[in-house]
């Protein structure tokens, strides 16, 4: 008597289904994880413009001004560092660094009284159709005191209007959004 053996395993329409069902899934997975790492990325940015704010405005509690080094004011000046010289960084007055692997600081305006903090992604970190359509440009504004997020057509808009000294008067269509 001839007995039948029974063979184990997946039958190849069988794995295929499952590498069909795997790859649908990652295509639906794959967009809403790069809106969580843009998401974290801003906010990183955002916890480092917030510390680098309330050390500027220690330094105006200390001495009631602003003043940034490479402008005419006097004595002390704020002194703003990358890590790759932070060696060169002046033995007097405040040093604060400003960097991070994702995205560049600068500070656009600072004068006795007030200070607006940029922060924009690092060149190459992200296409330039993402930056046309997201908004993942901040500004800190110490005159309102408020973050603004906007897209790269909206933050040369912010940075060459009236509105920057008042950047809850920005409506959406200008491509920049006041962050809660």
């Amino acid at each position: 008597m001839k007995r039948s053996q029974q063979q184990k395993g997946f039958t190849l329409v069988e794995l295929l289904v499952a590498i069909v069902i795997m790859a649908i899934l990652a295509a639906l997975a794959y967009p809403s994880l790069l809106t969580y790492i843009r998401r974290a990325r801003l906010d990183n940015a955002r916890a480092m413009m917030s510390d680098t704010a309330q050390a500027l405005e220690r330094h105006y509690g200390q001495y009631r001004t602003f003043c940034v080094a490479g402008t005419d004011c006097t004595p002390p000046v704020i002194s703003f560092v990358t890590r790759d010289n932070a060696a060169n960084a002046p033995a007097t007055g405040i040093v604060v660094t400003l960097d991070n692997d994702n995205y560049n600081f600068s500070i656009t305006k600072a004068n006795t009284n007030s200070f607006v903090l940029k922060g924009e992604p690092k060149s190459g970190l992200y296409p330039a159709d993402v930056l046309a359509a997201n908004q993942l440009i901040l500004f800190y504004d110490s005159s309102v005191p408020a973050f603004v997020r906007c897209t790269e057509s909206g933050a040369d808009l912010y940075q060459t209007s009236a509105r920057a000294s008042d950047p809850t008067a920005l409506p959406d269509a200008d491509g920049c959004e006041v962050m809660q």
